[in-house]
């Protein structure tokens, strides 16, 4: 009878751990959950590069602007519409007197100005300055292009030209080079352009000139 109730209490001692640890996996993802950050706050990024010692800051809706240290996130480009959420940066001094200092820890991008491309007649003799292409995409006849750059800041007049000239394909291709200002700085920056290729017109294949290669995109108005 003693071996019996050993045995019983054994099993309940085994259960009631089982418990105790699905309640403890239920608490700790439920507190995970509450910690999840959020983009609630909106603003508009805006270039003060013409300020001593400023450059891309984000302008909020409240009418105040910050600082923002931008981490893994790429640097929108001036005039995006975002959505954010940031804490102070203690510890942090800049000598741009324009606002906080903050870090930048939930961002998304509402909408990024487009610029139209600009044809051009000579790409050959166009000189070209290294970047990486980390992705493209379309919305519509807008084109959007991923980049990292290396450079002092991200005034740098980015215009996309293409070839008048093309190729006879189907469908044909167009040359087409990333252009803007050379900087001598190595500070590495990711950041998002955007095109309006509606003046293209039809569909083609645009071969833009990324450092020795060529990548291909596809334009379909």
């Amino acid at each position: 009878m003693k071996g019996i109730n050993t045995l019983l209490l054994f099993v309940f001692v085994i259960a009631t751990a089982g418990k105790c640890n699905e309640d403890i996996t239920e608490t700790t993802e439920t507190t995970e959950e509450a910690t999840e950050i959020v983009c609630d706050t909106q603003g508009t990024v805006v270039d003060k590069t013409g300020l001593d010692g400023c450059g891309i800051m984000i302008d909020l809706e409240d009418g105040r602007t910050v600082e923002p240290i931008w981490g893994d996130f790429a640097v929108p480009a001036a005039g995006s519409k975002i959505s954010l959420a940031y804490e102070p940066a203690e510890d942090m001094a800049s000598i741009c007197m324009s606002g906080e200092i903050v870090n930048i820890t939930c961002l998304e991008v509402l909408e990024t100005p487009c610029k139209p491309f600009v044809y051009g007649t000579d790409l050959g003799t166009m000189e070209t300055q290294d970047f990486t292409l980390m992705s493209h995409r379309f919305e519509g006849n807008k084109l959007y292009l991923k980049i990292g750059v290396s450079g002092c800041d991200l005034n740098r007049n980015f215009q996309l030209n293409i070839s008048k000239a093309q190729m006879k394909s189907m469908p044909p291709q167009n040359a087409a080079i990333l252009s803007f200002t050379p900087q001598m700085c190595e500070a590495y920056f990711t950041t998002e352009l955007c095109f309006d290729l509606t003046e293209l017109g039809s569909e083609t294949v645009l071969n833009l000139k990324v450092g020795e290669e060529v990548e291909k995109i596809h334009f379909k108005p």
